[in-house]
């Protein structure tokens, strides 16, 4: 799993291990600090510092699972993933979780 930003034309990935075929649990944070930070399974997988907050709309809907349309990261257009995705929540102020 990967947690990618661009932010200004910068562009910020945290990466984690590979995962299998078991349930896995991701979270993916921008932090009030400007940091990205990606845990897998409870246990921090990454943590990088942004150049900034996002300060403007970004240029596509937020996708998961896939990247399309104007693409946040250094890949091509066939990056999508590949199992099932459940439970996915969006939450805005701290979580105290990182």
């Amino acid at each position: 799993p990967t947690l990618s930003a661009r932010i200004g034309g910068a562009l910020t990935t945290v990466a984690g291990p590979p995962i299998g075929e078991s349930w896995t649990h991701l979270v993916g944070l921008v932090t009030s600090r400007a940091a990205l930070v990606l845990s897998v399974d409870g246990k921090l997988a990454g943590r990088a510092d942004l150049p900034g907050f996002i300060v403007q709309d970004p240029n596509d809907d937020l996708q998961i699972g896939m990247d399309r349309g104007s693409l946040v990261g250094e890949y091509g257009e066939q990056n999508g993933f590949v199992g099932v995705i459940d439970e996915v929540r969006i939450y805005s102020g701290e979580l105290g979780l990182m």
